[in-house]
């Protein structure tokens, strides 16, 4: 009786698997056509340039986990109202705590992350003190 259940769970995931890597197929010839669209036009402009040097841009991790300037706006809240500097992954674990995000999933996490130390880098008004692990707060 489990080894039917079990089998049965297995055939499954293997559908959506391969339901997934049907569409990313999919994706991936459409991103090919564009691509070749792209490079054929560049060549009326430019019959000189080169594609070979062009870096690939990753798309970004915290699109799929927050909308824009949610994140953000969700760790300069936490940081007003924190009694005092926070670290790292403190931050993040309070920024998921209040995006009620999943506390195990590790890609939700890492989003998460990303986010935090997007906006630190961009926020002029949060300063790191100390040393690793550095902690984070709002410039009085």
């Amino acid at each position: 009786m489990t080894d039917e259940i079990l089998i049965a769970g297995l055939k499954r995931k293997y559908g959506e698997l391969a339901g997934q890597r049907r569409a990313a197929m999919k994706t991936a010839h459409a991103l090919k056509e564009d691509m070749a669209t792209i490079r054929a036009t560049l060549k009326l402009f430019s019959a000189e340039a080169e594609l070979a040097g062009v870096k690939p841009i990753a798309p970004p991790l915290a699109g799929k986990w927050f909308r824009h300037g949610q994140c953000s706006r969700a760790l300069m809240g936490i940081l007003r109202t924190a009694p005092e500097p926070m670290t790292m992954r403190e931050m993040v674990k309070a920024v998921m705590d209040a995006g009620e995000l999943p506390k195990d999933d590790r890609a939700a996490f890492v989003a998460t992350r990303e986010g935090v130390r997007y906006t630190l880098r961009t926020q002029q008004d949060i300063v790191g003190e100390g040393s690793a692990p550095r902690r984070w707060r709002i410039a009085a």
